[in-house]
């Protein structure tokens, strides 16, 4: 590997010395377990601090899994590519089957108590960070294209309460749970209208959703088929609000 433990450690250190946060690119689950024992070694010595996101996480040891949740490390998945397709066809190349079929396990995440965080791997994944391919593959774990087969172990598929979490707080936990991710009184009143309810339509149209409008510290900042809103100039936080 390109890091030692040694070197990992010293980071993480570093990172408590400055009271900011690492993410950490980690696919094998021997890379998972080097950044989860580093993290472990100085939260066992320093106590609370950071956040550190490992991204991707797309294989963990099965002993590493409730780790994250102990650490309080994000799984910060991708999920635009990892479905059916040219990438995970890739992979399926170059590793053994029995590893491919543990891919992306958001699942045993969710169920361990970690938080998944929603990433977009923009611009390596897909041409925009439209959220709803990756919202709707989190739910169903098959390519949008129903040309394409199959299901990328469809055992870690998550309902769509946790895929929209990911999206929201879980994505805010990498760094900015303290201003946004949550509609609640003292967070920035981000929210956005939608031509459908997700609860009322099959997972599989998911990723034909259209964005009608676009709230950003309480003001309207986009609208579809209007010119853009300018944004506006000062932060106005929530004073009350719920999410039915």
């Amino acid at each position: 590997m390109y890091w030692t433990p040694q070197d990992l450690r010293e980071q993480v250190e570093h990172c408590y010395d400055l009271g900011i946060g690492a993410k950490f690119h980690a696919t094998g689950d021997a890379s998972a377990r080097a950044v989860l024992d580093a993290v472990a070694a100085v939260r066992a010595a320093r106590g609370p601090g950071p956040i550190f996101p490992v991204a991707h996480a797309e294989w963990i040891h099965p002993d590493d899994l409730p780790r994250f949740a102990a650490l309080d490390v994000v799984a910060d998945a991708s999920p635009y590519i990892w479905y059916p397709g040219v990438i995970p066809d890739a992979i399926a190349a170059e590793v053994p089957a029995e590893l491919v079929e543990t891919m992306w396990p958001l699942r045993a995440f969710v169920d361990d108590g970690a938080v998944v965080a929603a990433g977009s791997d923009w611009p390596c994944a897909l041409p925009t960070p439209d959220p709803w391919t990756g919202l709707e593959t989190l739910v169903t774990r098959r390519n949008p294209d129903p040309t394409v087969p199959g299901a990328l172990n469809p055992t870690q598929a998550l309902e769509l309460t946790d895929a929209l979490t990911a999206f929201t707080s879980g994505a805010a936990a990498t760094g900015l749970a303290d201003v946004a991710g949550r509609l609640v009184p003292g967070l920035s009143a981000d929210l956005i209208v939608l031509d459908r309810n997700l609860f009322e339509v099959p997972a599989e149209q998911i990723h034909d959703t259209t964005v009608l409008q676009t709230w950003f510290r309480g003001e309207l900042v986009h609208e579809a088929g209007t010119a853009p809103v300018p944004a506006p100039p000062g932060h106005r936080e929530v004073v009350d609000a719920s999410v039915s």
